[in-house]
Parts: structure tokens; C-alpha cells; sequence
């Protein structure tokens, strides 16, 4: 099974991230940009706030506890992925997603 980056969740991120600032592009470093990691990825390095007290702040949740609610608002916007059981393929999607998130900032 392969696991699709879903282009449609990126560009509701780009709008969420553009409803916060339409500048957001400018402050994500391509090339330390990787989703796998909650203080690089695109909405640690727009937020400042780690991925999940910005996934928190974004649907106004109070962070405490991390739902199937944060979760699915992550992955609807392009800010995360389904789980993935095999290793292998995970790791091809979240490279492939760090990739997809890469060329949308360069196209800014």
C-alpha cells in the first residue's frame, strides 16, 4: 500500500497558514524544513510554537491532551500524515511529504 500526499490538505495548510500570515513563506528554512520533526517542521518554523501547541493553538484546543480531533485537523491541512505501519513506507511518505511541503514554499 502507498500512501498519497494528499495536495488537497497541503493547500488548506497554505490557506490556514496564509490566514495567519500571507509572509509565512519567508520565514521556512527549505532546507531544515522536515515534517518528522515537531520544531522544523512548516508550522514550528511559521508559529514559533512546537508542531503540537501550534496544532493546539490553531483549532483552539487547549493542547492538554493530544485528540483524534488535533490529529485529524493536522492531517486535513497537510500538517501530518495517517499512520503508516510499515517502516519502510513511512519513511518514504514522510520524505516524500517534507518534499511536497518544500516545493510549495519555493513556489511563494
Amino acid at each position: 500500500m502507498t500512501v498519497s500526499i494528499e495536495q488537497e490538505n497541503i493547500e488548506r495548510g497554505v490557506a490556514y497558514l496564509d490566514s495567519i500570515d500571507l509572509e509565512w513563506r519567508s520565514r521556512v528554512d527549505v532546507d531544515t524544513l522536515d515534517m518528522t520533526q515537531e520544531q522544523s517542521d512548516v508550522l514550528a518554523q511559521v508559529t514559533g510554537m512546537s508542531f503540537y501547541d501550534a496544532v493546539a493553538a490553531a483549532t483552539l484546543s487547549s493542547g492538554e491532551h493530544w485528540s483524534d480531533g488535533l490529529r485529524r485537523w493536522a492531517i486535513e491541512h497537510g500538517f501530518s500524515l495517517p499512520y503508516i505501519s510499515d517502516e519502510d513506507e513511512a519513511r518514504q511518505a514522510w520524505h516524500d511529504f517534507t518534499e511536497a511541503w518544500r516545493q510549495e514554499v519555493s513556489r511563494g
